[in-house]
């Protein structure tokens, strides 16, 4: 299996006024998102709406680690049942490895 680098970056690397989706575009070839507060929120919501509106590169996974973000993304998809298509779902840090290389593959 390939080597896969993880790098952790928060909203400290975000500079005011920079365009999140700038930051989402240069930063990263693939995004995991742990359990979080209002600020994980915000930046998972912002990265899953720029993917799902196609203005974030396809191939850049968005993977959800465990069940916290479920009943968020079902909720959203009662209205937009296709944003759900936008995320992928991980239970374990091998499922999550698994969903980046996939993701990157495609």
């Amino acid at each position: 299996m390939d080597e896969i680098v993880v790098s952790v970056f928060g909203t400290g690397r975000v500079r005011p006024g920079e365009p999140v989706y700038v930051f989402a575009e240069q930063v990263g070839r693939g995004y995991v998102v742990l359990p979080g507060g209002t600020g994980t929120l915000l930046e998972m919501a912002m990265v899953w709406e720029l993917k799902n509106k196609r203005f974030l590169d396809q191939g850049k996974p968005v993977i959800l680690a465990g069940e916290f973000w479920r009943p968020l993304v079902d909720l959203v998809a009662g209205d937009d049942p296709a944003c759900a298509k936008a995320v992928a779902f991980a239970e374990t840090p091998g499922e999550v490895a698994e969903s980046i290389g996939r993701g990157l593959r495609s």
